[in-house]
C-alpha cells in the first residue's frame, strides 16, 4: 500500500510543481503523507562521483560562494571562470559548487526567481550572460563536474540591495501572511508553509530540466533561529503535538524528501546532497537539520557533507573525533560521505579552538593535506570539499605563506 501510496505521491509532485507561485489561498497539493514518514521509497539511486568519462573518483571539491562572483564579474567573465576551474582542476579537484542561489535569485535564467544583484549590483538587471551555463560547458569540458548550490530559505541578510518588484518573497509578503518572516536583520521563507516548499522545489527543478548539472547541493542553512516567536502562527496551526524541535525537523525533512523525490524523477543521474553544520547536536537542535534521518535512510539525499572546520587540537570538536562521528551517523548505503574542509582557516588564528587549538592552523601548513589523509581512512568517505576557492587561490597577505605552503602539499597529494 505504501509503494502505491508513493507512486500516486510522485505524481502529484511533478504534476503540482507546473506554473508560476502560486498563492497562499490556492494552496499547494500535500507532498508528504504522515504515514510515508517513517520509511520513504526510493526513487532511482545514482552512485556519486561518477564523472562524464565513466570512471569513479574520489570527489574532490572546491565551494564557489556569491562572494567569489563579485570578483568574477570583473573583466571577461567567461575568461575568468576558464582561469578559476583551470586552477582548481591543476590543484587536482574535479567538482565545484557553484553557488547559484543566495538570496531568493538567481546566477541563472529563471522564470520564479530575479537575477542576483551580485552580478550588477541590482537585483533582477540581466548581466547579458548566463553563469550557471558557462560554468556548466567550461567545466564539463575540463571533464569537471559542476553541482547547483542552493540556500532555499534566505532571502536577505544584513546587506542593503533592494529586492526586485517581481522576487517571488515580494510577492509573497504583499499576501499577508506569514510566508515571509524576519528574524534578526534579514528575511526568510517560512519553511512551515507548502508554498514555500513548492517554490523552492520550483526552483530547483527549472535547473535539472534547463541546464546539465551533476548535481543540486543546499548548505546548512536552515532554521535562522530557535525564537519560538518566528513561526508562532505556524506552530500553532500545524503542531500536531509536536514539540518545537519536532514540528521545525518535519518542516525541513519534508522539503528534503519531496525535493529529493522531484531530482530523481526528472533526472535520475543527477545527485542531490547537503553540507551541513559540524556539529550533529547544533543541527539537530538549533538549526532543525535532521542530518540522523538523512544519513540512515534512503530516499533523502546522496550524499552529506559536514562542514568539520576545526583543527585536530580544538577544544570542543576536534577533527579526527567529529569526522568519525559522522562516519558512525552515516549508515544508509545509499549515502555517501564527504568532508567539508576549511581552507579558509589557512594561517589564520582558530579563535574559539580553546588555548591548545587557536594556533593551530598558524603553526602548521599541511592541515588540510593532514585532514584528507585522516577522512581516506573513514568507511563512509568518498571525498571531501574546501571552502573556499578564494581562500586557496587568492588568500589576504597575512596568510599568503602559508597558503602558499599548503596548496604546494595539497597539488603534491592529490596530483604527484
Amino acid at each position: 500500500m505504501r509503494r502505491i501510496l508513493a507512486s500516486i505521491l510522485a505524481v502529484a509532485l511533478l504534476l503540482g510543481l507546473t506554473g508560476c507561485v502560486p498563492s497562499a489561498s490556492q494552496g499547494t497539493a500535500k507532498l508528504w503523507a504522515d504515514g510515508m514518514a517513517e520509511r520513504p521509497e526510493t526513487v532511482g539511486l545514482s552512485t556519486s562521483l561518477t564523472l562524464k568519462s565513466g570512471a569513479k573518483q574520489e570527489m574532490r571539491g572546491v565551494w564557489v560562494s556569491f562572494l567569489e562572483f563579485y570578483s568574477l564579474v570583473k573583466g571577461d567573465f567567461r575568461e575568468n571562470v576558464e582561469e578559476l576551474l583551470d586552477n582548481a582542476r591543476n590543484l587536482g579537484l574535479n567538482t565545484v559548487f557553484v553557488q547559484v542561489r543566495p538570496y531568493s535569485d538567481a546566477m541563472y535564467k529563471s522564470k520564479y526567481f530575479p537575477w542576483s544583484h551580485v552580478l550588477t549590483g541590482e537585483q533582477g538587471k540581466d548581466p547579458g550572460y548566463d553563469p550557471l551555463q558557462i560554468f556548466i560547458e567550461e567545466g564539463h569540458e575540463r571533464g569537471m563536474e559542476i553541482h547547483a548550490w542552493i540556500n532555499p530559505y534566505r532571502i536577505t541578510d544584513s546587506g542593503a540591495w533592494e529586492l526586485d518588484s517581481k522576487n517571488p518573497a515580494v510577492k509573497l509578503q504583499k499576501q499577508g501572511d506569514d510566508l515571509v518572516l524576519a528574524s534578526g536583520n534579514g528575511l526568510y521563507y517560512n519553511p512551515a508553509r507548502s508554498v514555500v516548499q513548492s517554490l523552492v522545489i520550483k526552483g530547483v527543478l527549472e535547473i535539472v530540466e534547463n541546464y546539465d548539472v551533476d548535481g543540486i547541493h543546499f548548505d546548512d542553512y536552515f532554521y535562522p533561529t530557535q525564537d519560538a516567536s518566528f513561526d508562532k502562527e505556524a506552530y500553532e496551526e500545524l503542531g500536531d503535538g509536536k514539540t518545537l524541535a519536532e514540528f521545525r525537523r518535519y518542516q525541513v525533512n519534508k522539503l528534503i524528501y519531496n525535493t529529493y523525490r522531484a531530482i530523481k524523477q526528472k533526472d535520475s543521474k543527477v545527485v542531490f546532497g547537503i553540507s551541513p553544520a559540524a556539529d550533529i547536536d547544533k543541527n539537530m537542535n538549533e538549526m532543525y537539520s535532521d542530518v540522523k534521518r538523512w544519513g540512515s535512510r534512503s530516499g533523502y539525499v546522496d550524499y552529506l557533507c559536514p562542514q568539520i572546520y576545526f583543527g585536530f587540537e580544538h577544544g570542543k570538536l576536534p577533527f579526527d573525533e567529529t569526522a568519525k562521528a559522522w562516519n558512525d551517523l552515516v549508515t544508509s548505503p545509499s549515502v555517501d560521505l564527504y568532508i567539508g574542509l576549511a581552507a579558509y582557516k589557512s594561517g589564520l588564528e582558530d579563535t574559539y579552538a580553546g588555548d591548545e587549538g587557536k594556533s593551530e592552523w598558524q603553526d602548521n601548513d599541511d592541515m588540510l593535506v593532514r585532514q584528507i589523509k585522516y577522512a581516506r581512512n573513514l568507511r563512509k568517505c568518498r571525498g571531501f570539499a574546501l571552502y573556499r576557492y578564494e581562500s586557496i587561490f587568492a588568500p589576504a597577505k597575512e596568510t599568503s605563506k602559508i597558503v602558499l605552503k599548503e596548496k604546494a602539499r595539497l597539488q603534491k597529494l592529490l596530483v604527484g
